[in-house]
């Protein structure tokens, strides 16, 4: 997790094919997919999908991986996301889903963005 965290791909990748938790939680609840979420590490997002972690998880604040993404301007990320299935309409605790954040941001192209990325999902 702490690779994720920090923003080091390749540490993450490597520890994720040897076996590390993907499941695992910090102390603020957070999976390392928030983390790589937030960072905008978007192979290492796609790697931990395809090991089954689940894509909507709510961790710190009831923030999913897709919110950390779009709060943090990454928005290749956040559109890998939602085309993989992540909730657009998810709402963390504070009651603001994704597609809210997206929107009180005022990036007209972000959020054209991430409807494309929802109309082309592929699960």
């Amino acid at each position: 997790m702490l690779a994720a965290k920090s923003g080091q791909s390749s540490s993450a990748q490597g520890l994720i094919e040897a076996g590390a938790d993907i499941k695992a939680r910090d102390v603020a609840g957070n999976t390392v997919l928030h983390y790589a979420a937030r960072n905008g590490m978007t192979g290492i997002c796609g790697l931990l999908v395809d090991r089954g972690i689940a894509i909507d998880e709510k961790g710190e604040g009831g923030a999913t991986p897709l919110q950390l993404a779009v709060k943090s301007g990454r928005q290749e990320t956040a559109s890998y996301l939602v085309r993989r299935g992540a909730s657009l309409e998810q709402k963390d605790d504070s009651g603001a889903s994704a597609l809210d954040l997206v929107t009180r941001s005022g990036d007209t192209r972000f959020k054209g963005d991430l409807e494309l990325a929802a109309s082309m999902r592929s699960n």
